[in-house]
């Protein structure tokens, strides 16, 4: 009876591994007022638990993710997609957050003051009103005016006595330490420099790309030559009431009576049918590009001559963050542009995007909504809403 106890208890524990594996997309999931986890379906990994998710984060190349999680009657800790606690349930501090880019990093929060979390160690106390990242994996800390720096592994590099502090000039790939300076003057020509030398980190490849947000997209744009465009502005003349040429992202924006519509400037090919009261660029990408269209007073989007986003909006905003609000009687939805797919205007409010990157060449957008009662919950890309 003891060994068949032993062996339910193993196999409970295969399952759960094989239902949290590295490579597998969770999202916070919200039950009335409890959170857990799913996959991107919507199928429940993780059954609610918890009574606040106050941060998440993604990994910049995986789904790999961390979450600043609260229960009933804990303290905010840490939490990987594996559910492994990265900071314990019974911890001193009053906050956490999660750092943007370097991910294993997380500020610590006690009675006012921060301090850094990292490789599951307190490194740096919750002594300071503020924590910068410096060179060679360094942190710079302020306190009532005053700067100091610490190292990666939490040693003290520079008292915090000073008023300025940078990197030397000396620093080179011959030298065997990194070399600081710091000023208790401030920032000047003329000012006394002290020296102070820790030990050189390797940059990593790795932890720069993250730092930039990922890889960049090093293709360039085609360029029509003038004399094609002499011989398309005569073509256009002929058959247009009048045509606009933007040349940056190869489109010719034509009228015809009332009727407006756009070519590619590259093949001719129409690429907005000659059907709208209005059409303006919306998203920028060349032969893809997305359009916001007018007609009868309503709005929609197209691409590639297929209307995506059907034209029966107020409103169609684009914010600084890149979300694309769809806005009917005051509510909100939102456009994904990475799968050509639209949410309707059934949310109070759209109030951030997550990119999550599957892996190089596959992306997945999580969107963080607000509810008509009041409550924050997540709804996919896909449609899918991670909430009941």
């Amino acid at each position: 009876m003891k060994i068949n106890i032993i062996l339910l208890i193993l196999c409970g524990n295969l399952l759960i591994a094989q239902g949290l594996q590295e490579k597998v997309l969770i999202i916070p999931y919200r039950d009335n007022n409890l959170w857990g986890f799913c996959d991107s379906l919507g199928n429940i990994k993780v059954k609610p638990f918890a009574s606040e998710i106050r941060d998440i984060k993604y990994d910049v190349f995986t789904p790999k993710s961390r979450f600043v999680i609260k229960e009933e009657n804990t303290n905010y800790y840490v939490i990987d997609n594996l559910q492994k606690a990265l900071i314990p349930k019974n911890n001193k501090y009053d906050s956490l957050q999660i750092r943007k880019f370097d991910w294993d990093e997380i500020y610590i929060y006690k009675n006012g003051k921060m301090g850094l979390y990292k490789d599951n160690k307190e490194i740096i106390p919750c002594l300071y009103n503020d924590i910068s990242t410096e060179s060679n994996k360094s942190f710079i800390v302020k306190r009532d005016g005053h700067y100091g720096l610490i190292n990666s592994s939490g040693k003290q590099i520079i008292p915090l006595e000073y008023k300025y502090i940078t990197f030397s000039e000396k620093n080179n790939n011959s030298n065997s330490n990194f070399i600081w300076k710091a000023s208790k003057e401030g920032m000047c020509m003329n000012c006394k420099m002290d020296e102070f030398y820790d030990a050189k980190i390797k940059a990593d490849k790795d932890s720069s790309l993250r730092e930039v947000g990922g890889m960049q997209d090093s293709s360039e744009r085609i360029r029509v030559s003038n004399e094609t465009i002499s011989k398309v502005e005569q073509y256009l003349a002929d058959k247009y009431d009048s045509f606009k040429i933007d040349k940056n992202n190869n489109l010719i924006f034509v009228e015809k009576g009332i009727s407006k519509g756009v070519l590619s400037l590259l093949d001719g090919k129409e690429i907005v049918k000659l059907d709208f009261d209005e059409v303006d660029l919306f998203v920028a990408n060349g032969k893809n590009s997305i359009f916001k269209v007018k007609k009868a007073g309503k709005y929609g989007l197209v691409c590639l001559n297929k209307v995506v986003v059907p034209v029966k909006y107020e409103k169609i905003d684009r914010t600084f963050e890149e979300l694309n609000i769809l806005i009917n009687n005051n509510q909100q939805g939102f456009f994904d542009e990475d799968s050509l797919e639209y949410v309707d205007s059934k949310y109070k409010k759209i109030l951030k995007k997550i990119r999550i990157n599957i892996d190089f060449n596959k992306s997945f957008y999580l969107y963080k909504i607000l509810l008509d009662n009041g409550k924050e919950a997540y709804v996919g890309g896909n449609g899918v809403e991670y909430f009941k």
